[in-house]
């Protein structure tokens, strides 16, 4: 039913901490002392909410895990939450409750994969998680220490017109960050039909249906929608693949675009995606190759990213970046983001593919909990 794998600790001091992941990727993670567990379903889980029963169960049945410390995704609607406070009553009633979000857990894999629980600044880039705010993120940047990860930067928020059906039909989105951004004439007139047009455009500017999200996975959707490299999605990272397809076809360096990076009220610095995605349709109206745009895209975001993380290493004296989530699975763009930061005096860590994909969740909230100062050490 489940398979289980243990890895041996560095990392001093005793702990008990059990991290039920995140709906998306189900699996368990534990530590015992200096043993950190990971548990797996053999097949894929039909029932998510008896997944996390059975699985705890069996955990505490087989591997008598008794945490001082309980870590979940707050999504407010993944059956983790729903089930964090009723699995701690049955199993672990003196146990605590530590609320990780998503992207937290992404970039707390580093704890880990550098051996070291230093401040660092995390970059988690992929589709979407639940953020702190309430709104969806998915384009972020970490100040991490000991005492909790703070929001330093973010891409700006673009509207997902019809929530899921935004990513099924990215086209949705890259309208949206042209309205927002007040680009005028729309470049979908002709190629989508006029009431549905107008219907996505009161969405929009009503705020009907239409959550905000900083996700860089949807960004690359929106480019490849705006390309008209893929209007419709079937499966996982098909438009962002079909993006990256066409940027490999370039062949030569393109140049890049401007993202201008403001500052936010609450002090965060955000990368105004509205002002690429004008010039993109700029380029496009010139008739500019697809993949000279899909290039110049890809360059852009490497170089915005390298330019944050230098601005938040001086704010923070801090001199590691590691990156984590889906859309660095993009060779091209990690490629150019390791280019820039070998030519800095700032060292970047890339987790090897598998640990930047939803699957180490589990890991990442155990690594959040390792790396703060409270409720980790237990002497009992």
């Amino acid at each position: 039913m489940f398979s289980v794998t243990q890895t041996p600790l560095t990392l001093n001091g005793n702990r008990r901490i059990l991290a039920l992941g995140t709906d998306t990727r189900p699996g368990l993670c534990w530590v015992d002392r200096k043993t950190l567990f990971q548990l797996s379903p053999r097949l894929e889980a039909e029932d998510i909410e008896e997944f996390y029963r059975q699985a705890v169960a069996f955990a505490v049945r087989r591997y008598w895990v008794r945490p001082a410390v309980i870590a979940f995704d707050p999504h407010p609607h993944f059956a983790c939450r729903r089930l964090a406070p009723l699995l701690q009553r049955e199993f672990f009633p003196s146990a605590r409750l530590q609320a990780v979000y998503h992207h937290w857990a992404h970039v707390a894999n580093a704890v880990f994969d550098m051996q070291a629980r230093r401040p660092f600044i995390g970059v988690a880039f992929d589709g979407t998680g639940f953020g702190a705010d309430g709104r969806m993120w998915g384009g972020e940047f970490f100040y991490c220490g000991a005492d909790g990860f703070m929001r330093a930067a973010h891409l700006s928020y673009q509207p997902l017109a019809g929530n899921e059906a935004a990513i099924r039909e990215p086209w949705r989105i890259a309208y949206g960050i042209l309205k927002t951004a007040g680009a005028g004439r729309t470049p979908f007139s002709g190629k989508i039909p006029v009431k549905t047009l107008r219907l996505v455009d009161q969405m929009i500017t009503q705020g009907v249906q239409t959550p905000l999200s900083s996700s860089a996975g949807r960004l690359f959707d929106a480019a490849a929608a705006l390309l008209r490299l893929a209007p419709m999605v079937v499966k996982q990272a098909q438009a962002a693949q079909a993006l990256e397809a066409a940027a490999a076809s370039c062949g030569q360096d393109a140049g890049g675009y401007m993202m201008p990076i403001a500052r936010s009220r609450d002090g965060c610095l955000v990368l105004d995606t509205g002002a690429l995605f004008i010039a993109m349709r700029r380029d496009l109206a010139h008739r500019v190759a697809k993949g000279a745009i899909a290039m110049k895209f890809h360059n852009v975001l490497a170089e915005s990213i390298f330019l944050v993380c230098k601005r938040l290493a001086r704010r923070y004296s801090v001199s590691c970046v590691y990156v984590s989530g889906g859309v660095f699975l993009n060779r091209i763009l990690t490629k150019k983001i390791a280019e820039l930061f070998d030519k800095s005096r700032l060292r970047l860590v890339v987790p090897p593919p598998p640990l930047m994909t939803d699957a180490a969740i589990a890991r990442g909230q155990v690594g959040y909990c390792l790396m703060k100062r409270s409720g980790v050490d237990d002497k009992k």
